[in-house]
């Protein structure tokens, strides 16, 4: 059921919108940067313990 304050955006994959001229600016300056100099400090590692509770995806059909 929707909330009243929900708001549902749908995109379409295989047209997705044009991003703005300064969305575009700020990813060609993340392009730029080495992975050593990215941020990752608010990301926990995915150690032993996250990697013993995983399951394969059973919706996953080989072709």
């Amino acid at each position: 059921m929707k909330k009243k304050d929900e708001v549902i955006d749908e995109i379409a994959l295989a047209d997705p919108p044009a991003l703005s001229k300064s969305r575009n600016t700020r990813l060609a300056g993340l392009d730029k940067l080495r992975d050593e100099d990215i941020d990752t400090s608010d990301i926990p590692e995915a150690d032993e313990d996250f990697w013993s509770c995983a399951v394969s995806n059973p919706f996953f059909r080989p072709v």
